[in-house]
């Protein structure tokens, strides 16, 4: 009789770690998408298209004409336009993947006087615990993404594009790139800079 409840013991004991385990990993993230597909205003979704298309842009210091030369210097592309009637795209950069293979496209919207973040046609992996942070580090694999941000709140979903506000009293020009963090296991998913 000893023995028995020993195993049932034994049984219950591993039934409470497999629970513990399960909350805390989450591994039926792994194996499952959350898509959103928010409908973006026709002026932000055209504005989006009109920042992807602009070349970016190059420094006339390297390609300067020759001393002597008639020619007159490569001109460089215009700061992104700012327009009082409708969204402007402030900054904007590519994921690339960090913890987990990330794509898509980040970008800061401006327009009346509020600002938003777009990311657009989203792909990453799931995950438990998956936030959108503005950070003040560069975009680079290794970099300290929570030190200094702005949390923007959960991910609405690890495949699409969705919108985030950000808070009025946020200055973006600060931030330099936009991550997916796993505050569970204080991990980047993916980031873009903000350029």
């Amino acid at each position: 009789m000893p023995k028995r409840n020993y195993l049932i013991g034994g049984a219950a004991i591993l039934a409470v770690l497999a629970v513990i385990g399960f909350v805390l990993f989450r591994p039926d993230t792994l194996f499952t998408d959350n898509t959103v597909d928010e409908q973006l205003d026709a002026d932000v979704a055209s504005a989006l298209d009109d920042a992807a298309a602009e070349p970016t842009a190059t420094s006339t210091q390297d390609e300067a004409p020759l001393e002597g030369s008639d020619e007159p210097a490569p001109e460089t592309s215009a700061q992104p336009p700012t327009s009082a009637e409708g969204p402007v795209v402030t900054a904007s950069g590519d994921f690339f993947s960090i913890d987990h293979e990330t794509t898509g496209r980040a970008a800061v919207i401006e327009e009346a006087g509020s600002s938003t973040l777009v990311l657009d046609d989203l792909a990453t992996d799931n995950g438990p615990d998956l936030f959108v942070y503005l950070s003040t580090a560069e975009a680079t694999e290794d970099a300290d993404y929570d030190a200094d941000f702005v949390d923007l709140g959960g991910l609405k979903g690890n495949q699409g594009t969705q919108t985030y506000e950000i808070p009025a009293d946020v200055d973006t020009s600060k931030y330099s790139s936009v991550v997916v963090w796993c505050r569970r296991f204080s991990v980047g998913f993916g980031a873009a800079p903000l350029a």
